[in-house]
């Protein structure tokens, strides 16, 4: 985590490039943020934009899993990934 206090410049960039729509989320990112009421309230406040999944994201997200099956390495600590990160990697694909 990259902590507030001392990459002020970094946390304004990601803020800025969210009000700018250039950086957003999926429904899946967001409804798993839902569990964090920080976290939550944090996309609302700052202004990002969540995209519903349409039916070629899921699709996108099995051929990144299968080209990639790391991406859905557990490891139990917080360096471990999710399926959230093919999902993100999917959306952007469909985004951009």
């Amino acid at each position: 985590m990259y902590n507030r206090a001392i990459h002020k410049t970094l946390w304004n960039n990601i803020e800025q490039l969210m009000r700018k729509k250039n950086i957003v989320a999926c429904s899946d990112i967001s409804n798993e943020l839902e569990k964090d009421e920080i976290l939550r309230d944090y996309l609302t406040v700052k202004q990002c934009e969540v995209l519903e999944v349409t039916q070629s994201i899921p699709e996108e997200v099995t051929k990144i899993v299968n080209e990639h099956p790391k991406l859905l390495k557990f490891t139990g600590t917080s360096t471990g990934t999710s399926s959230g990160d093919a999902f993100l990697i999917a959306t952007a694909m469909f985004t951009s």
